[in-house]
């Protein structure tokens, strides 16, 4: 399934030259039930994900017991979720079972 973004007028909305944002699927239609979109992610205050090699052992020096920084209230939220293909081989990478399992996910080269 290939995903294009695409912004189109939507005349459900009684105000001029308003433009509403939609994902549509290659072929097929605008999704009229869209869902919110949520950027969870755990970055440096520089703005960096993990250091050049990909180690993100950084992490752990935030890491406090009993303290998860709301993640899972946050989670119980998440029916569907994005990730890139590093982070995916990254999760498998800590032995734990796949912490997405029962949600719909989505890996991306």
């Amino acid at each position: 399934m290939h995903w294009k973004w695409q912004s189109r007028k939507d005349s459900s909305i009684n105000r001029e030259n308003h433009k509403r944002d939609a994902f549509k699927i290659e072929g097929g239609n605008i999704l009229e039930d869209q869902r919110k979109v949520v950027l969870y992610i755990a970055q440096s205050l520089d703005g960096y994900i993990a250091r050049v090699n990909n180690d993100i052992s950084w992490l752990s020096i935030v890491e406090r017991d009993n303290e998860d920084y709301g993640y899972d209230d946050f989670i119980k939220t998440v029916d569907t979720v994005f990730m890139g293909r590093k982070t995916y081989e990254k999760v498998l990478g800590f032995g734990v079972e796949f912490p997405h399992k029962g949600r719909t996910w989505r890996r991306f080269e």
